[in-house]
């Protein structure tokens, strides 16, 4: 047993000798792991204004219109933006660029329906 592990040894040296210098210059620059798990996600608190639109960093995206007026969750993950009201989750998005522009996402469904309910109560009758 102790020859086969000699054998392994000189194996695992003779595989890892071209690495050992590449290995020195990382370890020099490596750093601590933070004492507990970083988030995956950046999380805010907004509000949905009267348009059923959220303003998340820099970027406004529109919610259903039933949500207005509530407090909801954003979960913003590096390639998409998920919006959470209590437990459940009510929208999504992908293509959001971690706050990098400027940007509208409109979900015109729930714009154009809330526009026409709008428009039906201020309609005159006959």
């Amino acid at each position: 047993m102790a020859a086969y592990q000699r054998f392994l040894q000189g194996l695992f040296e003779r595989l890892n000798a071209g690495r050992k210098l590449r290995l020195a210059e990382e370890m020099r620059v490596m750093q601590e792991l933070p004492e507990r798990r970083m988030e995956s996600c950046k999380r805010e608190r907004v509000r949905v204004d009267s348009g059923s639109l959220i303003y998340v960093d820099r970027n406004v995206y529109s919610v259903p219109s039933r949500l207005i007026g509530e407090q909801v969750e954003a979960r913003l993950y590096m390639d998409h933006i998920e919006v959470w009201y209590g437990r459940k989750r009510w929208s999504s998005c992908s293509g959001y660029g971690g706050g990098r522009s400027i940007g509208w996402t409109i979900a015109t469904s729930s714009t154009v329906s809330a526009q026409t309910r709008s428009l039906r109560a201020l309609s005159l009758p006959g």
